[in-house]
């Protein structure tokens, strides 16, 4: 990423912070929100940082409002060069809604619901993900409810209104369970760490509904 601000330092739960935003290296940046404590290891790295200066990010990918810019809170921070090029989320999550191909059925787009945990509440996050070739047609088979695991990049497009938004340019999708009632293999099974199948296997908790 190339940072768009200095860094800031700011208070998150009473805790000294840091924060810049920076966007994606590409043809379609995305603009981001970067966040760490201020004690943490990418802090101290972020804090020596410049406008312009390049980096390769790792943490974690939280949607805020809508028409907000999304947060990254940083776990790994490095230096880049231009020479470098690495831009890759996964998110695991629940399909939602029905598949939306495009007039020239290049592409098709689905709705992810992906629970995430903020001192014992919980939240959704909405990702649009977006897929072609191979990608479309695993995308447009999914049913709805699906558990998928989705690596692939973001990108920053406009709306007819002129409205920036975020999808996900998918490269591979993973099905590890198959709608409502399925008896598929939980991914997160036997470890200690990660993702929890009950996080995603809520009667009631997902708004299906959702498009």
């Amino acid at each position: 990423m190339a940072l768009a601000s200095a860094p800031a330092g700011i208070q998150i739960g009473g805790k000294e912070a840091l924060e810049v935003f920076a966007s994606t290296v590409g043809r379609d940046p995305a603009t981001l929100l970067l966040q760490c404590t201020a004690t943490s290891a990418a802090a101290k790295v972020l804090v020596t940082k410049q406008v312009n200066d390049l980096a390769i990010i790792s943490g974690d990918l939280i949607l805020t409002d809508e028409g907000n810019t999304p947060l990254i809170y940083l776990r790994v921070f490095c230096d880049a060069t231009q020479d470098q090029y690495l831009n890759e989320v996964v998110i695991v999550g629940r399909i939602a809604g029905e598949p939306r191909v495009t007039e020239s059925a290049k592409s098709c787009s689905r709705s992810v619901a992906v629970n995430r945990y903020t001192g014992g509440k919980e939240s959704t996050d909405w990702f649009k993900v977006r897929g072609f070739g191979y990608a479309k047609e695993r995308l447009e088979k999914i049913p709805t409810g699906s558990i998928v695991s989705i690596s692939g990049s973001l990108e920053q497009r406009t709306n007819r209104d002129g409205q920036p938004y975020r999808e996900l340019k998918a490269r591979t999708v993973k099905v590890f369970g198959r709608g409502k009632g399925s008896t598929a293999s939980d991914p997160s099974a036997g470890k200690a760490a990660g993702y929890s199948h009950e996080s995603f296997s809520g009667a009631d908790d997902m708004p299906f509904d959702w498009n």
